[in-house]
């Protein structure tokens, strides 16, 4: 009897213990469950109270300010210091922001002057996104790598969770650096600092195959407006629910794509989105990561364009 009763105490233990590890599962499998990221209706408020600025503009003027005046460019330096000890812009820029500039990496053939224009456009979108944005972790605190190649490649730009890389030799044109860097930044954003919290995975958005999205991952969101799983689009859908042909191949693309449109063409973003309920989400999206601030407009004239004309890249929309 002293045994059986021994066995019974024993069973009973290892049963509350059971028990005990299954609520505590459930309970880790539903932190971070959180409300989705669209709440307010962005494009109910008017134009002219839409807090676009053209930071841009203002930023590359600078720049160009600086680049076209020699007097500036030693600035930096007191009178006092020996030629040895002047800095170069490039250097002057790494010295007023080392944590970024320890991540930027420069291969093949630069310009001090190119160095600097690339590391300061660089430097201001990160300042940027990271002041805008109210969910998820700084880009300063994913982002590890950031290089730039001045020959050509296959690609423009490429950027994953940690890494973001650009190969000018295969830009055609200025401003497109800028733009590729905005789109490459979303990936960044998207995969590291957008992240759930929940141990338990979604299955039907992977990356590239891999399982490793929480289901309350903020992305999940934006996939869902045009996908019903990384490979499969909704039925029904046409280019005109996209922000641009390239980001109808995959949601990773797509968020991308709408991206830069919303920083860098919010009027044209907005103008679609009024028409199109499935723009509008996504607009939305982004206008409540980022707290309705965007960068510029783009004063494209769509006028000629048919409702549903869609350039094939965004970052290549005033070519």
């Amino acid at each position: 009897m002293f045994l059986i009763k021994h066995q019974y105490d024993i069973w009973k233990v290892i049963g509350v213990m059971v028990i005990t590890f299954l609520f505590l599962m459930r309970k880790i499998e539903n932190v971070g469950e959180q409300e989705g990221i669209v709440q307010i209706d962005y494009l109910a408020i008017e134009d002219t109270e839409h807090p676009s600025a053209d930071k841009f503009d203002e930023i590359l003027a600078q720049i160009l300010l600086i680049l076209n005046d020699p007097e500036l460019d030693a600035a930096w330096n007191s009178s006092s210091q020996s030629s040895a000890e002047v800095l170069s812009l490039f250097e002057q820029s790494c010295t007023a922001d080392t944590e970024l500039c320890e991540k930027a990496e420069f291969n093949g053939t630069f310009s001090d002057e190119e160095k600097y224009s690339y590391f300061e456009q660089f430097q201001f979108l990160v300042n940027e996104v990271d002041e805008y944005a109210i969910r998820g972790s700084t880009v300063r605190e994913v982002l590890k790598q950031f290089i730039v190649n001045s020959f050509k490649s296959d690609r423009r730009g490429s950027a994953g969770r940690y890494k973001l890389t650009l190969n000018l030799g295969s830009m055609k044109y200025a401003n497109e650096y800028f733009q590729v860097l905005t789109h490459e930044m979303w990936h960044i954003v998207d995969l590291g600092s957008l992240q759930g919290k929940s141990v338990k995975k979604n299955e039907f958005f992977t990356e590239f195959g891999k399982v490793v999205f929480s289901v309350d991952d903020p992305s999940l969101e934006f996939y869902r407006y045009s996908r019903q799983s990384e490979k499969i689009r909704k039925s029904g859908l046409s280019r005109k629910d996209f922000c641009s042909g390239y980001g109808m191949t995959n949601p990773f693309e797509d968020f991308a794509e709408c991206h830069n449109l919303y920083l860098n063409h919010n009027d044209v973003f907005r103008s679609w989105a009024k028409s199109n309920d499935l723009l509008k989400n996504k607009y939305n999206y982004l206008a409540n990561l980022y707290a309705g601030n965007a960068l510029a407009n783009s004063e494209l004239d769509l006028t000629a364009k048919s409702g549903e004309w869609r350039a094939w890249d965004t970052t290549r929309i005033l070519e």
